[in-house]
């Protein structure tokens, strides 16, 4: 019988001793978030660059928690009623992968789960949208959308987002693009017109506004009040207002379909 060297021995029986500590470490979840980690006031800001978020839930302390996610802006916003309470970058399914638009609901969470698709990828956080393998976790965020169609999260955001769900919660994912708003036309000059002089400029000055002012009226009604993302947060708002009767509820929802409508150009 051939002896193994001493140092090999010893090594083996180490193995041994250790290998149910890794199987441990390696199966255990990964901590669900506190109700003391600190907010992150939302701003002014319509688009946060990659990896950041703003979490203040303190602005609805109770309530429905839903989800808006905006494809077009790679943005995700969290409501609890009809208030905004927190906001997001993401980074969605990229070319060939996209992530489907649609009212979704989380149909289950995992604290940690592992790609039954993509060689077992880590998915931190994870809180199912569909069947098929979309779900919101967190993950890399490179500034665009990048995934096989999942909606990655920062992963700190994601923790927090995993903590104030709950199984049956709505998740809005729209991929409605937001036109700028337009601005007054511009009068093209006439044919032969020379520029006014230098003497009658004060005198111009004081009729313009006079003589603009209907259509300033005008514009200020045609101009869109409210954005793509800020009429779809409000349709999440009035879905989740329980204080609606349903004929209500039609009515607010039919003005803001007529709004989103206007905003892309559909008759």
């Amino acid at each position: 019988m051939i002896q193994r060297p001493v140092f090999l021995r010893s090594l083996a029986w180490k193995g041994i001793l250790l290998a149910p500590a890794f199987v441990v470490f390696a199966s255990s979840p990964l901590p669900a978030a506190t109700a003391g980690d600190a907010e992150i006031p939302l701003g002014k800001t319509e688009k946060l660059s990659a990896g950041k978020f703003e979490w203040q839930p303190s602005r609805a302390p109770g309530g429905t928690v839903s989800v808006l996610v905006d494809l077009p802006t790679q943005m995700l916003s969290v409501l609890r009623g009809e208030v905004v309470i927190a906001r997001s970058s993401i980074s969605s399914g990229r070319a060939g992968h996209t992530t489907p638009s649609g009212i979704f609901t989380i149909l289950g969470k995992e604290v940690m789960h592992y790609s039954n698709l993509y060689r077992r990828a880590p998915m931190p956080f994870m809180q199912r949208l569909t069947w098929e393998g979309v779900a919101l976790h967190g993950g890399y965020l490179p500034g665009r959308p990048a995934s096989h169609g999942c909606i990655r999260l920062p992963r700190a955001f994601a923790k927090l987002l995993f903590q104030i769900t709950s199984c049956g919660d709505q998740v809005v994912v729209t991929n409605k693009p937001a036109p700028a708003a337009p601005g007054p036309p511009v009068a093209k000059p006439k044919a032969g017109a020379r520029p006014a002089s230098a003497d009658a400029a004060p005198h111009v000055a004081a009729d313009t506004p006079a003589k603009n002012a209907p259509k300033a009226a005008d514009d200020a009604k045609t101009r869109p009040r409210k954005s793509m993302v800020e009429l779809e947060i409000e349709e999440v708002g009035i879905r989740n207002n329980s204080n609606l009767t349903r004929a209500e509820r039609q009515t607010e929802l039919l003005r803001v379909w007529s709004e989103q409508r206007a905003l892309m150009g559909v008759r």
